[in-house]
C-alpha cells in the first residue's frame, strides 16, 4: 500500500509536468466520442478512451493525461489493474491516423505503467477484458463480433475458451464487455435473444411525402445472461425489459451497474438532419421563385422551408421533369428510430433500479463505480461535446468533470450539479401497452408509496410501499391490479406520495 501511495503521489506530479498534453480530444472525423471509463483503485483518478488513446484525469476534475500518445496504435476499452499501478487496454493494430476499413483480426490486451510508461502484453488475441478483484482472472471476448468468450487464470497461465454461439437457446448477433461476477465462479454478458417480439410501425416513405408506409421491425432485446466459468452453461439473468449492456458490479456486490438501452420510440426529423452526413443529391432541382431556372436543392432552399415545393429531375434528354410526373418525391421529413441510453443502477437485492445523473436527459452510457461504492462516473454525449460525469449515489447530485469536443480550448472542469428534488417524473412509454416505466426522484430518505388509480378514485394496485434513498428511482407497472388481473384500455393516474408531500401523474393505456 505504501508503495501505490507513493506512485500515485509521484503521478499527481506527472499530471502538472506532462510535457505533451493534447489540447483537443475528438475523433478524427471531429466528433467526440468516449469509449469506456473507470475508476482508480485509490479513488482519486478516471481513465477514459477517446480519440483511439487511454487518457487519465483527476476525479475532481482538470487537465487529462494521454498515456498512450506516443503509440502509433489505437488504444481501446481502458481498466485499472487492482494495484492501481497499470491502465490496461485493448491493443487494435491500427494505426491512430488511419479510419479502419476491416474488423482487426489480432489484437491483444496491454498494460501500461503509469509511472515509467513501460508496455507489457497481458493476454493475446482478446479483446475487452475485465477482471475479478483480486486480479487473478480476467475474462474478454476472443472475436471481434464476441462469439467467443476467454478466461485466462493469470496464476497458472491457463486461458479457457468458450464458443458461445453454440448455444441452442441463444443467438449472438452481437455482444458487449463481459463482467465477473462476485462469485468468481461465472461471468455475464449481453447477448441477444432471438426475436423476442416484431414491433409494427408506420414508416413515411423517404421519396412519398405524406405517403406511409407500414413497415415490421425485428426489435430483438439484449438481455444479461450469466456464463459458468466450469461449464460454459448459460442461463438469463433478467433485471428488466430492456436492453442492457455494459455491466460492472459494486465493490459489495449488491448491486448491478450498467446502461439501459430503449429502442421503442419513434421520432419524426427534417430528412437533412438524418441524412446530413451523405450529399444532398444533385440530379433534385427546384426552380428559383424569382428567375424561374432549375437550382440545386440545398437545406438552406428546401429543407428548411416549410411551405410544399415542387421538385424536378434532369433527365438524360436534358429536360427537367417533375418528380411527381414520375411517381416520386423528395420528402421534407422522415422517421427514425430515436434510441435512448441511460447509465442506471439495479439493486439485486430489491429489484429497483436509480438512474444515474440527470433525471430528464437520455444519452449516457459507460458507467464505472467509484471504490467505496458511493459514486459513480459515466458518459453523457451532447451532439458534438462529450462529458465525463460524476453521480453521488446517495445525494443524487451529479457534476461534469471534464468536457471535450470541437473546441481549441484545452479542456476543463466544468461544475454542473442539480440537486434532486421530490418529484414524479412521469411515465414512459406513454401511451403504452402493456408495461410502462415510471420515474420519479426523491430528496431525502423516507417511507414512499406509489400506487395506481382509475379515474373514478379506485385504487388499483399499490407498486411501491418502502423505504428508499434519495436520488432518481424507477419501477415497472406491467398494466395489472394487485389480483393479477389485466386492467382495460384508458386514462390512469399514478400518485407518489411520502409523508405530506403528493405529486400525480396520467398515463394512458391502449390496447
Amino acid at each position: 500500500m505504501k508503495f501505490l501511495n507513493s506512485v500515485l503521489l509521484g503521478l499527481v506530479l506527472i499530471i502538472m509536468t506532462f510535457s505533451s498534453i493534447s489540447a483537443q480530444i475528438a475523433t478524427s472525423n471531429g466528433t467526440p466520442y468516449i469509449i469506456g471509463t473507470d475508476w482508480s483503485p485509490d479513488g482519486k483518478f478516471i481513465t477514459y478512451g477517446a480519440q483511439n488513446n487511454v487518457w487519465l484525469v483527476p476525479a475532481e476534475g482538470g487537465t487529462p493525461v494521454n498515456l498512450t500518445e506516443n503509440l502509433d496504435y489505437m488504444c481501446r476499452y481502458p481498466l485499472f489493474t487492482p494495484d492501481g499501478t497499470e491502465v490496461t487496454y485493448t491493443r487494435w493494430p491500427f494505426n491512430q491516423n488511419t479510419k479502419p476499413t476491416t474488423l482487426p483480426s489480432n489484437f491483444s490486451i496491454e498494460a501500461i505503467n503509469i509511472a515509467t510508461g513501460e508496455i507489457r502484453v497481458l493476454i493475446e488475441n482478446a479483446n475487452w477484458a475485465s477482471f475479478n478483484s483480486d486480479g487473478a482472472y480476467a475474462v474478454y471476448s476472443k472475436k471481434i463480433d464476441h462469439q467467443k468468450y476467454g478466461v485466462y487464470n493469470f496464476q497458472t497461465g491457463e486461458e479457457t475458451v468458450y464458443n458461445l454461439e453454440e448455444s441452442p437457446s441463444l443467438l449472438y448477433d452481437w455482444t458487449a464487455e463481459a463482467e465477473i461476477c462476485p462469485d468468481n465462479n461465472h461471468f455475464i454478458i449481453t447477448a441477444c435473444a432471438d426475436k423476442d417480439f416484431i414491433i409494427h410501425v408506420s414508416v413515411p416513405n423517404i421519396y412519398a411525402d405524406g405517403e406511409i408506409d407500414e413497415v415490421e421491425w425485428d426489435n430483438n432485446q439484449n438481455k444479461f445472461y450469466r456464463v459458468s466459468m466450469e461449464s460454459g452453461e448459460t442461463e438469463l439473468f433478467d433485471i428488466g425489459g430492456y436492453s442492457y449492456y455494459f455491466p460492472e458490479f459494486s465493490p459489495d456486490g449488491t448491486k448491478l451497474l450498467c446502461t439501459r438501452y430503449d429502442y421503442n420510440h419513434y421520432d419524426f426529423f427534417p430528412s437533412y438532419e438524418v441524412f446530413n452526413d451523405y450529399e444532398i443529391p444533385e440530379f433534385v432541382f427546384i426552380k428559383d421563385p424569382e428567375t424561374g431556372e432549375y437550382i440545386h436543392i440545398t437545406k438552406e432552399n428546401f429543407y428548411d422551408v416549410a411551405e410544399p415545393q415542387e421538385t424536378y429531375e434532369l433527365q438524360d434528354d436534358g429536360n427537367y421533369y417533375s418528380l411527381a410526373s414520375l411517381g416520386k418525391k423528395i420528402s421534407k421529413k422522415t422517421g427514425v428510430w430515436s434510441v435512448t441510453r441511460e447509465v442506471v443502477i439495479y439493486d439485486l437485492l430489491t429489484g429497483q433500479t436509480q438512474k444515474v445523473g440527470d433525471p430528464d436527459y437520455f444519452d449516457t452510457l459507460y458507467g464505472s463505480w467509484s471504490p467505496d461504492g458511493t459514486k459513480v462516473c459515466y458518459v453523457r454525449h451532447e451532439k458534438n461535446i462529450s462529458y465525463l460525469h460524476v453521480f453521488d449515489v446517495l445525494q443524487g447530485t451529479y457534476k461534469a468533470v471534464l468536457s471535450e469536443g470541437e473546441s481549441s480550448e484545452p479542456p476543463t472542469a466544468v461544475t454542473e450539479e442539480k440537486p434532486v428534488e421530490f418529484a414524479l417524473m412521469g411515465n414512459y412509454p406513454n401511451p403504452f401497452n402493456p408495461s410502462t416505466t415510471i420515474e420519479f426522484s426523491l430528496q431525502q430518505t423516507g417511507y414512499i408509496q406509489i400506487s395506481i388509480y382509475n379515474t373514478m378514485g379506485q385504487k388499483i394496485r399499490d407498486i411501491v410501499t418502502d423505504y428508499m434513498n434519495p436520488g432518481v428511482h424507477s419501477e415497472v407497472w406491467n398494466g395489472r391490479d394487485d389480483y393479477g388481473n389485466v386492467v382495460s384500455s384508458g386514462v390512469y393516474l399514478c400518485r407518489l406520495k411520502m409523508g405530506e408531500q403528493v405529486a400525480t401523474k396520467r398515463m394512458m393505456l391502449l390496447k
